[in-house]
């Protein structure tokens, strides 16, 4: 999987049926509220909880390890995974701005050509249409793509 949000709520890690409940329950009369407090705790320190046996202790090192966490974390470890996983998460919320301006540019100039070509040069839409694909592939520096073996079938 991927890294998770530290500071969300126990609640909303699944450590499936039937430890869900027992582990939330758990966690929730300790104090245990956020995935960060779980991970600062040792197994050590799970393993005197009530209601917690081997079989929950296990599961939980299961569920925290698909997040690349683990149970007796220090601070400072669970800092740099908090400021790891902010970093990805600006990184993948920021849109690609200038390439999808860009495209949006080249398909303006590559409708207007069309539209002139088709207004004043007396080409068929769909002619004009491939001239200034041709065209905006040239000035961009695209390559003219291969013809298909599909595109020589002919019916006879």
């Amino acid at each position: 999987m991927g890294k998770i949000d530290i500071e969300q709520s126990v609640g909303k890690l699944d450590f499936g049926y039937p430890f869900n409940s027992r582990i939330q329950r758990a966690c929730r009369d300790t104090g245990i509220a956020s995935a960060r407090d779980l991970c600062l705790r040792s197994k050590r320190m799970l393993g005197e909880i009530e209601d917690l046996g081997n079989k929950s202790l296990r599961k939980i090192e299961v569920v925290l390890r698909q997040y690349e966490l683990r149970p007796g974390m220090t601070g400072d470890e669970l800092d740099a995974y908090a400021e790891s996983y902010r970093k990805e998460t600006e990184a993948a919320a920021l849109p690609p701005v200038l390439e999808d301006r860009d495209a949006a540019l080249w398909e303006q100039r590559r409708y207007e050509t069309a539209r002139e070509l088709f207004a004043r040069g007396g080409l068929a839409a769909h002619e004009a249409v491939e001239r200034a694909d041709r065209l905006i592939r040239a000035l961009r520096g695209v390559p003219e793509p291969q013809p298909r073996p599909e595109d020589y079938k002919r019916d006879f």
